[in-house]
């Protein structure tokens, strides 16, 4: 069982293309059911309609 964990996130996506300058802004998901903690992140750019995945775990002690 998880009983605290601490994560440090850091992510920068941007997507400026033409005259209409877009920032997408990442969004973190943390799985606390796994033996360690298993860091979710997904970068969605509507404009051109691509999708970016990235997973990680997290280096801090868990509990």
């Amino acid at each position: 069982m998880l009983n605290s964990a601490t994560v440090h996130l850091r992510a920068t996506a941007t997507d400026e293309v033409g005259m209409n300058k877009q920032r997408t802004t990442p969004t973190f998901t943390v799985d606390s059911t796994a033996p360690t903690a298993i860091i979710f992140a997904d970068v969605n750019s509507n404009r051109r309609n691509t999708n970016a995945t990235a997973t990680g775990t997290s280096t801090d002690a868990l509990a």
